[in-house]
């Protein structure tokens, strides 16, 4: 098992998360060149992440089998933590989306109150797409 490879990883990973971080915080400053850059950097660091992977071979699925080992649970614990940062940011891009067309449908004139909710909880387009709009 190479252990500068699990290091290198790990370190991806701490790095990949920074990255989230800084794309969470462009998002809620509406910084739209920022997040571009940001997506483009992360999308860098997980081909970067699927070379190391790679360059283990299957010296990373037999320390990940290894419930007990301190790299396993370093590299578990950092896959969560982007996990969670990377689904932030897109709950937090769906809400400004949802957020922007809200203030178009009252700028085009369209009555508040006429959209109903998905059946995954999401607002949805207009109350016409749904089953009793069309009924």
């Amino acid at each position: 098992m190479n252990s500068t490879l699990t290091d290198q990883l790990i370190a991806q990973l701490g790095e990949l998360e920074t990255v989230l971080e800084r794309e969470y915080n462009a998002i809620r400053e509406r910084d739209i060149a920022a997040v571009e850059s940001l997506t483009l950097e992360k999308q860098d660091f997980v081909d970067d992440l699927n070379r190391t992977a790679a360059a283990m071979g299957g010296a990373l699925e037999a320390i990940l089998a290894d419930d007990a080992s301190l790299p396993a649970n370093k590299i578990r614990t950092a896959i969560a933590a982007c996990a969670k940062a990377n689904k932030t940011n897109g709950c937090a891009i769906e809400s400004s989306q949802s957020f922007t067309t809200s203030l178009l449908d009252v700028l085009r004139g369209k009555l508040p109150g006429g959209r109903t909710y998905t059946a995954r909880g999401r607002l949805g387009s207009d109350a016409a797409s749904s089953a009793f709009g069309r009924v």
